[in-house]
């Protein structure tokens, strides 16, 4: 058996978007790497964690409306969706095993986090018993993040015949979150001595970052295949029968991330998804000749892949100009007066960073070239160009520094030395405020 795991980007709230992601992967899937499963992440149809917008009245309909889509659409594979359930009164993070239009099983979660960032009593109710079925002639239990954590959701699926688990999540990033993981699903695989199919989700959401690294172990725990973490797509796990038992072979087994990079990238893609999914046009950076600075600008400056970044310097003979450039929004149009004709790029910061640490609140050490300069703009090439551009520019402001709000008081006060500014999708009709749209 061939099982694909999709590691979707998806966004709380989008439904349409998140529909149609789901719709192209299974295709995608099936005709493309001839899968027999693809799996979906936790509560992917609405996005996670939706939180108070399950409350919202529209959003059953919506989202009832979208399964609907999905199920009708998707044929030719069987594929496991997360997503909320309405029943009467009550809601459950659920999951559901469907191919060629036929609901086969629908398993509730049954454990719900409520610690840290996860408040997950407030609005579902625990689902009740195993979920087992059939697939491809392999039978599967099938469970919901939290519901690994613990020992008697897979103990339950094993005793009702299950002789490979699959698990679907929204598991955020911590720094050490992956090998908490891997350890945590290894003691499930050897307790019950079954395989266990392991999907994360992949993106940031707003003050969440969720990092991939999908990945299998097999029955004596050991990781059999790990997918890369911080990057989307559909990476193929084979499932095989041997002497009644199903088994993973040892396949493709990405690196782990040392910990420097690991949160370097979590920051960039939480930074990147923040300004995006929340609509900012931009964002307007404070910055000084120091370190701290220098990594706020290279985190915030980083696209998607760094052949997509393009630093465009101003000239010391155009400093003070206006900056022009055709379907390009700086913030404010502003005249930016020349301090300096010494300038580094965001690679060359990114070369010289040696350090970074996350303790609670975000603060960046590193050692880098000095960063005196005059006024740049950096155009990071995130999203897309709709064509529908505002007017009025409101860029997201992102402190450097434990003296953010000194600097947020001369930003206002008077001009800084240094402004940067990139541009970003905007989804809003011209005209259109963040606030009067819909999230």
């Amino acid at each position: 058996m061939r099982i694909g795991l999709a590691q979707l980007n998806t966004r709380v709230g989008a439904i349409d978007a998140n529909t149609n992601g789901v719709i192209e992967a299974a295709v995608d899937a099936r005709d493309r790497l001839g899968c027999d499963l693809v799996l979906y992440p936790e509560l992917a149809l609405c996005g996670y964690p939706p939180e108070d917008l399950l409350l919202h009245r529209g959003l059953k309909s919506r989202v009832t409306a979208a399964f609907e889509t999905v199920r009708r659409e998707v044929s030719g594979i069987a594929f496991l969706l997360g997503y909320p359930e309405y029943t009467g009164e009550s809601i459950y993070n659920s999951a559901a095993l469907i191919r060629d239009g036929r609901i086969l099983a629908n398993h509730r979660k049954q454990i719900l986090p409520n610690y840290a960032v996860f408040d997950e009593k407030r609005y579902f109710q625990p689902g009740g018993g195993p979920t087992v079925v059939e697939i491809a002639g392999q039978q599967c239990g099938i469970i919901v993040c939290e519901d690994a954590w613990e020992p008697p959701p897979c103990r339950a699926s094993v005793a009702a015949g299950a002789r490979l688990v699959l698990v679907i999540n929204g598991s955020p990033y911590h720094m050490h979150q992956q090998r908490i993981r891997e350890s945590i699903l290894a003691k499930r695989a050897r307790e019950n001595d079954v395989p266990i199919v392991y999907l994360n989700m992949m993106g940031g959401q707003d003050e969440l970052v969720f990092d991939g690294a999908s990945f299998a172990v097999a029955a004596d725990g050991t990781v059999v295949f790990r997918a890369p973490s911080f990057e989307t797509g559909i990476f193929v796990v084979e499932a095989q029968s041997a002497r009644g038992a199903t088994v993973i072979p040892p396949q493709s087994v990405a690196a782990t991330l040392p910990l420097t990079e690991s949160v370097y990238r979590a920051l960039v893609l939480g930074t990147r998804d923040y300004v995006e999914k929340n609509g900012f046009p931009g964002v307007v950076l404070g910055l000084s000749g120091g370190v701290d600075s220098a990594l706020t600008l290279t985190v915030a400056t980083r696209p998607r892949s760094s052949a997509a970044c393009s630093a465009r310097k101003r000239s010391a003979d155009s400093a003070g100009s206006t900056w022009s450039a055709p379907g390009k929004c700086p913030a404010s149009n502003s005249r930016l007066s020349r301090t300096s004709n010494r300038t580094a790029s965001p690679d060359a910061i990114s070369r010289d960073a040696s350090a970074l640490t996350m303790l609670g609140t975000l603060y960046f050490a590193a050692t880098a070239r000095s960063t005196s300069a005059k006024a740049t703009f950096f155009d990071a090439g995130f999203g897309i160009d709709t064509g529908r551009r505002s007017t009025k520019v409101t860029p997201l402001t992102i402190p450097t520094s434990v003296r953010a709000q000194r600097k947020l008081e001369d930003f206002q006060s008077r001009p800084l030395r240094w402004i940067a500014c990139f541009d970003a999708i905007h989804p809003y009709p011209v005209g259109q405020s963040r606030a009067s749209s819909s999230r």
